[in-house]
């Protein structure tokens, strides 16, 4: 005991002078290796090794917080709410200001229907600093309201938390899905926007323009990519939510042999939003125009290429799936390409270990042209998964296939033996991300594509390497800055919060992407 205490002196005395202690970084060094051995245990499946090795780590650091709270939430995992309740309460016998041991004994208490014990933690010790502790602390006082149907009182905490300059990466999806369930007109934010840009080279300006250029000769350009888009929805109290949407996209290839087929497109779509909780369907009307930068052999560009007007239905089904369905007229400079087009697709998101997250889609289309040539059937499947590697920044990996058959084109189309064309396109690709938790965000990606058509004249390679910058906020998020889970133990909600901070619009508009990339039922076949 003497011994101890001397060298407690000893160490305390260094610390003081400034003297680096090989014994006081000690135990920083062993609770993160503690916890990424148990992280890569339960990764695993592991359960019972991560439990040994934090039960150890918490008897040689009885003072960690972030050892305590890994323990309690691997006996959650395991089913075993009792233990855990016990390692953080003793946890809180010796510190009682450790306000997140105290919020996640509060959860499990009232996930417990024990709310008199919730309340006691939650309306006793003040946690109120710094503000993501502070908003921690109203989020579940707003979740244990909602379960005692105090839903007037649990909006108003819901506001709070909204309110805090700063958030948990966790409690962000926990708040929406808190919001969903008490609050469903502010579920979705009132407006939202986007912009996205990318430089970089291509290595076939002419392949897959938007003409549809039979034996184009290959081009590399340096080439300018611009995505802006702006969503804006009422916060209606009723079933129903206008809403309001317009797009940007653009595609500028700087080589003079490929120029003249840079191109834009603009969109607006208004609708209604009908319904509540996890299940809602917009109902909207679009209408988009495309402009080429060139001429053809009757006028000079840039010149309209093409414009549409389409209904289209969103159906949102939980939070991991959306269907989308549509149709209309679209009109081409080439009468004989006019069209009257119908599609039917479903996107989806999920997440898996490690912080993976996927989404993905898959889509059928057919088009009844003014020239029968250009009637099509077709299909396509899109899937872009995202892994973080390192304090935050991703890894992307994106596999896209498309099959479209012209069955009434027999001896149409150059190079097609006088056979009908079909074409079978193939994009690969993949890149690193900057950390989502932050609105703007930086890669480099790489992107291969091909078409093998039964019409030779329409086969193309084409690679591409691009810096890409995205921006996207709303004002749920505009000023609130997202803490990530990077350094900390973060809270596991459970099913509850089991969705991404990843937005079913990020579905959406890898949808719209891929649309128009695999020259589909967008603007641009």
């Amino acid at each position: 005991m003497r011994a101890a205490t001397v060298l407690s002196f000893v160490i305390a005395t260094a610390s003081s002078l400034g003297v680096p202690s090989a014994a006081a970084a000690l135990p920083g060094d062993a609770e993160t290796r503690a916890l990424t051995r148990a992280t890569e245990a339960r990764a695993r499946g592991d359960l019972d090794g991560a439990i040994a090795t934090l039960k150890k780590a918490w008897d040689d650091l009885p003072h960690s917080e972030a050892v305590v709270l890994a323990l309690a939430q691997a006996y959650l995992a395991d089913d075993n709410p009792t233990w855990a309740a016990r390692v953080l309460s003793e946890h809180l016998d010796y510190h009682e200001d450790a306000c997140n041991a105290r919020f996640l004994l509060a959860w499990i208490h009232v996930k417990g229907g024990m709310t008199n014990l919730a309340h006691e933690l939650l309306d006793g010790k003040a946690c109120d600093a710094p503000p993501e502790i502070r908003a921690r602390g109203e989020l579940l006082r707003a979740h244990l309201a909602h379960v005692e149907d105090r839903d007037a009182e649990a909006r108003g905490q819901l506001g709070k938390v909204r309110r805090s300059s700063r958030i948990y990466e966790e409690d962000r999806v926990f708040l929406k899905e808190l919001t969903r369930e008490v609050d469903p007109p502010r579920t979705h934010p009132v407006a939202s926007a986007h912009a996205e840009f990318g430089f970089g080279w291509t290595s076939n300006g002419l392949a897959g323009s938007p003409v549809d250029i039979a034996d184009p000769e290959t081009a590399d350009s340096a080439l300018t990519l611009v995505n802006l888009g702006i969503r804006l929805t009422a916060p209606s109290p009723a079933v129903a939510q206008p809403v309001l949407e317009g797009q940007l996209r653009a595609q500028q290839l700087w080589a003079n042999d490929a120029r003249d087929l840079s191109f834009g497109t603009g969109a607006l779509r208004a609708g209604v939003l009908l319904g509540q909780d996890t299940q809602q369907a917009l109902v909207a009307f679009s209408t988009e125009a495309t402009s080429l930068a060139g001429g053809d052999r009757y006028d000079e560009g840039p010149l309209w290429f093409s414009e549409a007007q389409r209904g289209e239905i969103e159906l949102g089904v939980g939070n991991a799936f959306v269907l989308f369905a549509g149709g209309g007229r679209r009109r081409f400079r080439d009468i004989g390409r006019t069209r009257t087009e119908g599609d039917l697709a479903v996107g989806w998101l999920a997440t898996g270990p490690q912080g993976l997250l996927a989404i993905g889609g898959s889509s059928i289309r057919g088009h009844d042209g003014e020239n029968d040539a250009y009637d099509l059937l077709g299909a396509s499947a899109v899937t872009q998964a995202f892994l973080p590697v390192w304090r935050g920044v991703e890894l992307s990996a994106m596999i896209a296939s498309n099959i479209d058959v012209y069955p009434r084109s027999e001896g149409y189309f150059a190079g097609s033996a006088g056979s009908a064309r079909r074409d079978l396109q193939l994009r690969l690709g993949g890149g690193a991300w900057s950390p989502r938790r932050y609105p703007l965000r930086v890669g480099l990606t790489f992107e291969s594509a091909s078409r093998a058509s039964s019409a030779e004249a329409y086969d193309y390679v084409d690679n591409r390497w691009l810096v890409r910058l995205e921006w996207r906020t709303n004002s749920h998020t505009l000023g609130r800055r997202a803490i990530g889970r990077t350094g900390r133990t973060p809270f596991d909600y459970g099913t509850f919060a089991a969705g991404s901070n990843a937005e079913l619009g990020e579905v959406r508009e890898l949808m719209r992407q891929d649309d128009a990339a695999q020259r589909g039922a967008s603007c641009l076949r």
